[in-house]
């Protein structure tokens, strides 16, 4: 039985559910296709895999827990994505990107679960996997 608040417990029931579907979202995508840009004016699609997890972890493991970022280019990167000049089109080009095995590997950990302490096991699940990124 969880030891967490009942609306600790429904929130991360709902993030749980929430990631999920999300999940189910970007496996219909190809590979190539994170690379494109569907809205012109909008980021690549290879921004969103990475900013619903950045998201998560700028806002409640270091803001909220103050778990400090292993990688804080990547946190930077997902936070805010690569602006263009003002008043013009984005031209950044696909190798500007993390690769989506990068991206994938960087917040291993979530969704988190739902027993005591598993956004502070989570920030250490995720530093572990750091190793592996290039």
């Amino acid at each position: 039985m969880s030891t967490l608040p009942a609306v600790d417990r429904v929130l991360c029931e709902r993030m749980a559910s929430g990631r999920a579907r999300t999940d189910q979202l970007f496996q219909i995508l190809r590979p190539e296709a994170y690379y494109s840009r569907p809205i012109p004016e909008r980021h690549r699609l290879i921004f969103y895999l990475g900013h619903l997890e950045a998201f998560d972890w700028n806002q409640i493991c270091r803001q909220g827990l103050g778990i400090p970022s292993f990688h804080p280019e990547f946190d930077r990167l997902f936070e805010f994505g690569i602006d263009p000049p003002a008043g013009k089109a984005p031209e950044d080009q696909p190798a500007d990107w993390p690769s989506i095995e990068q991206v994938s590997r960087l917040w291993p950990a979530y969704p988190p679960d739902h027993r005591r302490g598993s956004w502070a096991s989570a920030g250490a699940n995720r530093t572990s996997g750091a190793r592996n990124i290039a």
